[in-house]
């Protein structure tokens, strides 16, 4: 899973991912900033589902996707 991030601002940030089941698969503290930043989470090993994707940056409210592991 490649997730780009450009934030208007530097600041921290979380990067949390959960099943459906609401089970953490992968937690992450980022160092958010203006500019393009590229992330990546291997889930080549996760099962095949729907997961939710949240980034929660300081002052400001999360961002949620959802993305699918076939």
């Amino acid at each position: 899973l490649n997730i780009q991030i450009q934030y208007t601002q530097s600041t921290q940030g979380r990067l949390l991912i959960e099943n459906l089941a609401g089970q953490s698969m992968h937690s992450e503290d980022l160092d958010l900033s203006p500019a393009l930043q590229i992330w990546q989470v291997d889930v080549a090993d996760w099962p095949a589902g729907v997961y939710v994707l949240s980034l929660q940056a300081e002052g400001s409210a999360p961002v949620v996707r959802r993305f699918v592991v076939e």
